[in-house]
């Protein structure tokens, strides 16, 4: 259990100026941070790290099925079909901390993505919380490399691969505006790539080029941070199309996969960390649980559309818009009390596990991040008072 580490971290660890420096140190570096940096970090036990890992394997087996990937390719838009890898590149996969019978701290699956995150800012900000607070090498952010700069090495293999940095960019719609922009100046100044607009690469025949001080270079590589919404806006201005077979461009991250991996999955997964999930389609009549139930659109993105305190008015909407394919029924999560921030209130988190993926090694995991909640959702946009947030994940010795 996490309970004395709480403790003592609170007690002799925290003090509002050490979180300030640690702000202080991030945004100097990387600009504004999307989010409120928690006051404590989630501190999570080996035997819950290797839950939530074991689990991650399985999802995979289960998904990476031609019969799966048939089903899934349904729902990819006609936009970003063609011209993708045939396997996914990230999973982004969340899990709530709740407590099974015996008070034990078990995960659950919240929703996963075949999608990249905030690999290089997640970095900074462990590191940065590890040395402000003065945590010990005991406590480990990391599930892969045994050192930060052991992570860097692997980021930088998986990202820019055998081209030259300069000919690899991080891809966005608008990436100025982005609520995460600070991850994205993060992963230029760590790997030498250049963050770009979609709207600013230029299409030459079957190539891809940016400009630099005037000179045109070659695009070899992706690596796509647009989600599913942005990256069709960005098709509005792009002089590319994410689904052109013929572009002489490698994808690390393709939007094709935020749909085939996202929670049009959550139905065909079986595993005891996944709480029971329908179709709405396979759902007849209203059922008599629905205070146990919440339901999720499929395109939505950060909580949006997400309905906790369900009636059989919703279900009704839902049908008479048809949108009964589009729509999951899934059983609610009960979060566990686990985060006690200074002000000795206790919140709730969620841990993302980000994950590197090829069809050589398989899924393999590499760092965490959290959302620590007050509100009924663990988006960071309902999450700005004290004790809640985003913050790194430390497993205990």
């Amino acid at each position: 259990m996490t309970e004395s580490i709480y403790q003592k971290f609170n007690r002799e660890s925290f003090t509002p100026a050490r979180r300030q420096a640690i702000i202080d140190e991030l945004e100097g570096k990387y600009g504004p941070i999307g989010f409120r940096p928690v006051e404590t970090p989630v501190f999570i036990t080996p035997d819950f790290r290797d839950q939530m890992l074991e689990a991650i394997q399985v999802y995979g087996r289960q998904l990476l099925t031609p019969e799966y990937l048939a089903e899934a390719e349904k729902i990819v838009p006609p936009q970003f079909k063609g011209g993708q890898p045939g396997h996914p590149a990230f999973w982004s996969i969340d899990f709530a901390i709740t407590r099974d019978a015996d008070g034990r701290e078990r995960p659950e699956l919240v929703e996963l993505q075949g999608a990249s995150s905030m690999y290089a800012f997640v970095a900074e900000l462990a590191d940065a919380y590890q040395r402000q607070y003065g945590l010990g090498p005991e406590f480990q952010y990391l599930l892969a490399d045994k050192s930060r700069e052991e992570f860097l090495e692997r980021l930088k293999r998986e990202i820019v691969g055998d081209h030259d940095p300069k000919n690899v960019v991080l891809m966005d719609d608008k990436p100025k505006d982005q609520k995460f922009y600070m991850d994205h100046v993060a992963f230029e100044k760590r790997l030498g790539i250049k963050v770009l607009d979609a709207a600013d690469a230029i299409k030459r025949g079957n190539k891809l080029y940016y400009k630099d001080n005037g000179a045109e270079i070659e695009i070899k590589r992706i690596y796509n941070r647009s989600m599913p919404e942005e990256a069709a806006h960005a098709l509005q201005t792009a002089q590319f199309s994410y689904s052109d077979p013929t572009l002489e461009v490698e994808w690390k991250g393709h939007p094709a996969w935020h749909h085939r991996i996202s929670k049009f999955s959550l139905p065909y997964l079986h595993h005891p960390t996944v709480p029971e999930t329908h179709f709405l389609r396979d759902v007849k009549g209203t059922p008599k649980n629905l205070e146990d139930l919440v339901m999720k659109p499929l395109l939505s993105f950060s909580g949006s559309g997400v309905v906790i305190d369900l009636t059989k008015a919703h279900l009704d909407a839902v049908r008479r818009q048809g949108q009964e394919d589009n729509t999951i029924l899934m059983r609610k999560i009960k979060y566990a009390d686990v985060v006690p921030g200074p002000d000795g209130k206790f919140s709730q988190a969620e841990v993302r596990v980000m994950c590197f993926s090829t069809p050589e090694n398989g899924i393999t995991p590499v760092i965490m991040w959290a959302r620590v909640k007050r509100h009924a959702l663990a988006s960071v946009a309902h999450n700005k008072v004290p004790g809640t947030g985003a913050g790194p994940v430390f497993v205990t010795p």
